[in-house]
């Protein structure tokens, strides 16, 4: 079932591109792995990937479930 979800994901992420989303490309998927594009530099990452992105999200999912 994963490996069917990464072979999934990969295509979303090709379909990305194609329509000009920026989004890491696929480069391999073997199994239930895929390997991405790195977005960023070596000294500084994406902002998706933000430590503050996933704060809020958590923050967010905790007041949802309390309601």
């Amino acid at each position: 079932m994963v490996a069917v979800w990464a072979m999934k994901e990969q295509r979303n992420l090709l379909r990305f591109a194609a329509a000009g989303i920026p989004c890491p490309l696929p480069i391999a998927c073997k199994s239930n792995v895929l390997l991405m594009q790195f977005i960023g530099t070596a000294t500084y990452r994406s902002s998706s990937s933000s430590s503050s992105t996933s704060n809020s999200s958590s923050s967010n999912s905790s007041s949802s479930s309390s309601g």
